[in-house]
């Protein structure tokens, strides 16, 4: 199961919400994660990760995410985080905002060898900077820290991209950096991407439809 271990801390989504919802709002997403890894299990190339966010109040959302091709072998992928957007931009003054992922990698069939062969998770923080010098593209950056919770592995990683406000409802997100720059010991299905040892260079994307949001409810005055 050595498979589980390494891509927990490598599967995690791309997507950046960088636009807080409303309270009782929802989102669409997906996402491409830059980062494959080989094992005994190869992650595809552009592993699609389909996901959606809820607005829990003004400045706090919730997000579930799925990653389906994990299914081809028999690996159920889930993702269920929350942000909390604790300060908004302001042109060159950034907003930040607080992201923690709970990522799990469930292998049905290992089950019965006990929760230790067929269970993988893994906890990520990410502070997230972004600016909005223009009110169409807003540049950001992402410090991540992970830990694998199977082996008490800490994972760090640095990302910037820049995310297109594509009028009311559509984002797009590009992003690249050093994904597990502490990471030496690792075997990438893609060589070249190495650093001398240490991580590797993630490209990824993603693309996020937000559903209009809930009329406020104007209370009745009496008459």
């Amino acid at each position: 199961m050595a498979a589980l271990a390494a891509a927990t801390f490598l599967g995690c989504a791309a997507s950046r919400p960088l636009a807080p919802l409303a309270a009782d709002q929802w989102a669409a997403e997906i996402s491409v994660p830059g980062m494959w890894t080989k094992s005994e299990f190869a992650m595809p190339v552009g592993s699609v990760v389909p996901g959606v966010r809820y607005g829990v109040t003004a400045d706090q959302e919730l997000a579930l995410r799925f990653h389906p091709l994990f299914l081809v072998k028999g690996i159920i992928g889930i993702e269920l985080g929350g942000t909390w957007h604790m300060t908004p931009a302001w042109g060159w003054v950034p907003a930040l905002h607080l992201s923690a992922t709970l990522s799990s990698l469930t292998a049905p069939a290992h089950l019965d060898d006990g929760l230790s062969h067929g269970l993988r998770g893994a906890v990520a923080v990410d502070t997230i900077a972004h600016w909005e010098p223009w009110p169409w593209l807003w540049p950001y950056v992402v410090l991540q820290n992970a830990l694998v919770l199977s082996n008490g592995r800490y994972v760090g990683s640095f990302l910037f991209g820049a995310q297109a406000q594509v009028g009311r409802s559509w984002a797009v997100s590009l992003e690249t950096g050093l994904a597990g720059f502490n990471a030496r010991d690792r075997d990438y299905s893609q060589p070249y991407l190495g650093l001398g040892g240490y991580g590797a260079i993630a490209l990824s994307w993603s693309v996020t439809y937000r559903f209009a949001a809930p009329s406020p409810t104007t209370p009745e005055v009496p008459r």
